[in-house]
């Protein structure tokens, strides 16, 4: 865990990729990185995620969401950013990447499927990311700051 926050400390990029239902994850991740000051992005589009992934050289951060670990599309996706060179994350319960980090899924207890995935335990691993990333990263709370002024127009009541 301690490699990980260093390595989003000192990203130059970070690309979340997903692909289906955890897709909403990675959209999540992106805005909430990007408010600490961080470029990260995602796109639902696994064309557009591999395309940037083909632009990612060393100092990126590749982050992927699986439930298996053996999706084709974000394999494809982890393979391009490995080409130039960036570090690849995976939260998943199978293995693929440089760093893998294993989402507990209690829901598997209760059905005979083996695909299930809980996005609760993805998104656990990413809010405990970011909170480390929040003590470490100077200024961060300056981007939040930044980040809200720029948001509040649309949350005021007219």
């Amino acid at each position: 865990l301690r490699r990980v926050v260093d390595l989003f400390a000192r990203a130059d990029m970070i690309l979340f990729a997903a692909v289906g239902n955890t897709n909403a994850v990675a959209i999540d991740a992106a805005i909430k990185f990007g408010q600490l000051g961080l470029r990260s992005v995602a796109t639902t589009i696994t064309e557009s995620s591999t395309s940037l992934a083909l632009s990612m050289r060393k100092g990126d951060v590749l982050f992927l969401i699986s439930n298996s670990g053996k999706s084709k599309r974000l394999e494809k996706i982890l393979h391009a950013a490995k080409q130039g060179g960036a570090t690849a994350i995976l939260i998943t319960g199978a293995r693929m990447s440089d760093i893998v980090l294993r989402a507990v899924n209690y829901e598997a207890l209760l059905t005979t499927v083996d695909f299930t995935f809980s996005k609760i335990s993805a998104t656990l691993i990413i809010e405990v990311i970011y909170s480390f990333l929040l003590t470490v990263i100077p200024h961060a709370r300056d981007a939040i700051s930044g980040y809200e002024e720029l948001i509040q127009p649309d949350k005021e009541m007219e």
